[in-house]
C-alpha cells in the first residue's frame, strides 16, 4: 500500500512540482506526499502532515483529496506555496481533523470553489491560532474574494464555519450548500456559549454573503432560527433560490424585520421540518409589523411538503404591505395542520400565478377571511394565468372562501380534483356561484384535463348541456364510485370526441364493458367510445 508520493533523499532543501491539477484518492495507507528521508518509515508528528515544507507547488490550481488518513493537509508555515488555487475538494478522509487556519486564507485569494464531505473528525472549517486569539479578538477579519461555491456535506461533527471571533465575507459567493451536519451550531460559532436556552442560529451579522443566490440547507439537528434578527446590512441582497430539508427544530423561515432583505428572492423549498409553525412570520408579540414595513416580493415559486405541524404561511390577518404578485407556481403537500392557504390580501392579487397544488392537507379553505375585507361588496378572486389546478385528498376542505365571492380561471388547461371534502366543485345556475368552484359552462370547454367524481358525472349526466362542451378535453380522470352495485358510466364517454388518455381510480366497478344507458340517451343507440391511447386502472 502506498505510504509516500515521492521519497526525498534529503539533498534538496526544497521540491517544486509544476503540477496544475493533483488528485489524491483511495490511499487509506498514505503518511505524507513527500518521505522526510531515504527509505524512511517513521512517522514524525511533521510526517502526519500530507504536504511538508520541502514541497511546494507554485502553479496548483485543483486539488482533490478522497478516501486518505491523513490528519492535516499542511502546516500553516508551509501554505504559501498554494497561492493559485482555484479548486479544494476534500471528501472521506476520516481522520482529517485541520481544514485552514486562519493566517492561511491570504493565500487564498484565488479560491473560487470549496467543496468538503464525509470528513467526521472536522469540528471548524478555519481554524484560530492561538498566537492572534487575543490580539484580534473581534476584529479579524477574513475574505474569500473570489469564493463563489461552498459545499459542506455529511460533516458529522462540524460546530461552524469558523468561531465568533472572527467576521467573514463571501463577496462573489453564488452557492452555498450546507447538508447532513447534525452538530453545527452556526456558520459562526461560538464553541464557548454557556447559555443553554439561547436559539441557535444559521447566519448570523457576523458573516457576508453580498451576491450569495442559492442556499441549500439539510439535516442540520441544532439550528433553531435560520436568520438572526440583526443580520448585516448587506448581507443576502441577491438572495433568490432557498432549500430547506430535515432541519427539524426550526420553527419559522422568515422572522419579522427581515422580509425587506430577501425581495429578490424568487425559489423557496421547505421540505421534512416537523417542528415548522409558520414561513413568513409578520407579526410577534403584539407587533404589527407590516405597519412600517413595505416590500414588494419577487418570490415566484413556494413548495411546502411534509411539514406536520405547519399552521401558516402567512401571517393570517395579513394587510397586504408585503407584495407577492409575482407568484406563479405554489404546491402544499402533506401539510395536515395547515387549516387555510392564502390570506385575502394576498389571494386578490395572484393575477400572475399559473400552477397551484394542493394535496394531502387539513385545510378547511383556500383563502381565509378576516376582518380587513368586510367592507368589499363585490370580491372576485382572478385567477388570469392559471393552467393547472390540483385539489387531491383535502377531506376537511368546506369551500373556496367563506363569503360571498366569485372566481374566474379564463385559461386553466388541466383540472385534478380528488377527495375533497365538502366543498362543491360544479355549479351550472348563477345564483349557486358562491357554493360551487366552477361554472360547468365556463370552465369545461377550455379544458384539456379533467376529473370526475360519481356525483359529478351524475350531475353533467342530469343537465342540458351542449353537445360539444367536453370537445377539448384529452385526458379524463373518472374517481369515487365506491358501491360495489355502481355501473361504469361507458356511454358518458361519447361526449369527448377527442379524449386520448382515461384513468379509473379508487372504484368498486365489477365490469367496465357494460352499456348500460345514461338517463338521457336512447336505450337502442349505437355507443361508439373514443380513440383512447392510454387507460389506467387503479381500482
Amino acid at each position: 500500500m502506498i505510504q509516500y508520493i515521492f521519497k526525498d533523499n534529503d539533498d534538496v532543501d526544497k521540491i517544486e512540482f509544476q503540477l496544475e491539477i493533483l488528485e489524491l484518492q483511495g490511499l487509506p495507507k498514505l503518511i505524507s506526499f513527500c518521505s522526510k528521508n531515504k527509505g524512511s518509515t517513521s512517522t514524525s508528528p511533521q510526517e502526519t502532515t500530507l504536504f511538508n515544507q520541502k514541497t511546494q507547488f507554485p502553479k496548483l490550481k485543483e486539488l482533490v483529496l478522497s478516501s486518505i488518513s491523513i490528519e492535516r493537509i499542511w502546516l500553516p508555515q508551509e501554505f504559501c506555496s498554494t497561492q493559485n488555487l482555484t479548486l479544494l475538494i476534500i471528501e472521506g478522509c476520516a481522520n482529517l481533523k485541520h481544514v485552514l487556519s486562519d493566517s492561511m486564507v491570504e493565500y487564498l485569494q484565488q479560491l473560487e470553489g470549496l467543496e468538503i464531505s464525509e470528513c467526521k473528525c472536522i469540528h471548524e472549517i478555519i481554524s484560530m491560532k492561538k498566537i492572534i486569539k487575543e490580539a484580534f479578538r473581534n476584529r479579524y477579519l477574513i475574505c474569500f474574494p473570489r469564493l463563489n461555491s461552498l459545499k459542506l456535506k455529511g460533516l458529522q461533527n462540524l460546530i461552524g464555519f469558523c468561531h465568533e471571533d472572527y467576521n467573514v465575507e463571501f463577496p462573489t459567493l453564488k452557492i452555498l450548500e450546507i447538508e447532513n451536519c447534525p452538530q453545527l451550531k452556526g456558520f459562526i460559532h461560538n464553541s464557548t456559549s454557556k447559555e443553554i436556552l439561547t436559539d441557535e442560529v444559521l447566519f448570523n451579522n457576523k458573516v457576508v454573503f453580498s451576491n450569495l443566490e442559492k442556499i441549500i440547507i439539510s439535516q442540520l439537528r441544532k439550528v433553531k432560527r435560520v436568520w438572526d434578527s440583526q443580520l448585516h446590512t448587506n448581507s443576502l441582497p441577491m438572495l433568490k433560490e432557498l432549500s430547506i430539508t430535515e432541519c427539524n427544530v426550526v420553527l419559522n423561515i422568515f422572522p419579522p424585520f427581515l422580509l425587506g432583505v430577501f425581495q429578490r428572492l424568487e425559489k423557496l423549498i421547505v421540505t421534512d421540518c416537523t417542528s415548522l409553525e409558520e414561513v413568513f412570520q409578520l407579526q410577534e408579540q403584539g407587533l404589527d409589523i407590516e405597519e412600517t414595513l413595505v416590500a414588494n416580493c419577487q418570490l415566484r415559486e413556494v413548495n411546502l411538503i411534509r411539514l406536520p405541524k405547519l399552521k401558516h404561511v402567512w401571517t393570517k390577518y395579513h394587510k397586504g404591505n408585503i407584495s407577492f404578485e409575482s407568484l406563479r407556481q405554489v404546491c402544499i403537500e402533506d401539510c395536515w395542520s395547515l387549516k387555510t392557504l392564502f390570506p385575502f390580501s394576498i389571494a386578490k392579487n395572484l393575477q400572475q400565478l399559473e400552477r397551484l397544488t394542493i394535496a394531502r392537507c387539513g385545510l378547511e379553505e383556500i383563502v381565509s377571511k378576516s376582518v380587513e375585507e368586510s367592507g368589499e361588496l363585490k370580491i372576485c378572486f382572478a385567477f388570469n394565468q392559471l393552467s393547472f389546478l390540483e385539489l387531491w385528498d383535502l377531506p376537511y376542505l368546506t369551500c373556496f372562501y367563506p363569503g360571498m365571492h366569485r372566481t374566474t380561471w379564463p385559461t386553466l388547461k388541466q383540472l385534478r380534483i380528488h377527495w375533497y371534502g365538502g366543498i362543491k366543485i360544479f355549479g351550472h345556475e348563477e345564483s349557486q356561484i358562491q357554493h360551487s368552484l366552477f361554472l360547468i359552462e365556463k370552465v369545461i370547454p377550455q379544458l384539456e384535463e379533467v376529473s370526475f367524481s360519481d356525483s359529478d358525472i351524475a350531475m353533467i349526466s342530469d343537465g342540458q348541456f351542449a353537445a360539444d362542451l367536453f370537445c377539448n378535453v384529452k385526458f379524463l380522470r373518472i374517481s369515487c364510485y365506491f358501491d360495489v352495485s355502481a355501473i361504469f358510466p361507458i356511454s358518458f364517454l361519447i361526449r369527448f370526441y377527442n379524449l386520448e388518455g382515461l384513468d379509473v381510480v379508487f372504484c368498486n366497478f365489477k365490469e367496465l364493458a357494460s352499456f348500460e344507458s345514461d338517463v338521457h340517451e336512447e336505450k337502442d343507440m349505437s355507443i361508439t367510445t373514443p380513440k383512447i391511447k392510454k387507460l389506467k386502472l387503479d381500482l
